[in-house]
């Protein structure tokens, strides 16, 4: 994940003329921090998603990147509440 928002960072502010390393670590941990409790796979689909839904020209704010994940978040919660139905069904 610390790769793909570094990316992200990096497409965004490619066209800074000076990007500050030591804003790059603290945006970075911070997303990471506020992302954290996701799994991987979903924050990936939702930095796509976040970047491809947006109507403005800046990076995706974590809501957005949340915002994106949540519905994922839910159907993976489903299939799993399902797959368990399925394993005490069976004992």
């Amino acid at each position: 994940m610390g790769d793909r928002l570094t990316i992200l960072w990096t497409m965004f502010m490619a066209s800074r003329s000076q990007a500050d390393p030591e804003l790059l670590t603290l945006w970075l941990s911070e997303h990471l921090r506020l992302l954290g409790d996701l799994p991987h796979d979903i924050v990936a689909v939702a930095i796509d998603q976040a970047i491809q839904s947006a109507r403005h020209g800046f990076i995706p704010s974590i809501g957005e990147m949340r915002a994106a994940a949540e519905p994922l978040l839910e159907e993976r919660k489903r299939i799993i509440d399902r797959l368990v139905m399925i394993v005490e069904g069976e004992e």
